[in-house]
């Protein structure tokens, strides 16, 4: 199973020392695998849960959603446990993962009803990004090494 990787912070990516948030992924829909070496093998609804580590980092199996009968995806919801005020976070997002892991961001996408694309976002990669949104921009370049001789300082918008 692809291991998805993430890390649950505050908005400035302080850490959550002082709050307890448990993260929830949950199958759109029951489905059934059909193909590969898991072929007929069900998949249910429940919820796979993973609490983030003391550094806030956390990682979770879970299974693709590419080798699936039907156009499942999860859905994601953040709980915060905090004694007296029980809040649950839905961002509505639809998570669809491939046959390899990787950060989560890797394997959303965004709705319209929901905020929207962010548009204003330049994603900087040597190869073309799998999810490039209709008008998002990707910069062929190495962001880790801006003399990387791969380099070719094209932007290509999404369509």
């Amino acid at each position: 199973m692809p291991v998805i990787t993430g890390e649950l912070k505050d908005i400035v990516g302080a850490t959550l020392a002082s709050r307890v948030g448990r993260l929830r992924f949950r199958l759109v829909e029951p489905s059934i695998v059909a193909s590969g070496s898991s072929r007929g093998r069900i998949i249910p609804t429940a919820d796979q849960v993973v609490t983030p580590a003391s550094d806030d980092s956390w990682s979770i199996n879970l299974s693709s959603t590419t080798s699936l009968a039907n156009d499942a995806y999860y859905l994601l919801f953040i709980d915060w446990i905090e004694p007296g005020i029980p809040l649950t976070d839905d961002p509505g997002w639809k998570i669809r993962i491939g046959n390899q892991g990787g950060p989560l961001s890797s394997f959303v996408t965004f709705t319209e009803s929901r905020g929207g694309y962010n548009f204003s976002q330049v994603i900087l990669s040597l190869t073309e990004p799998p999810n490039l949104l209709p008008g998002q921009l990707w910069w062929q370049t190495n962001p880790d090494d801006p003399a990387d001789p791969l380099n070719t300082g094209r932007i290509y918008r999404g369509v």
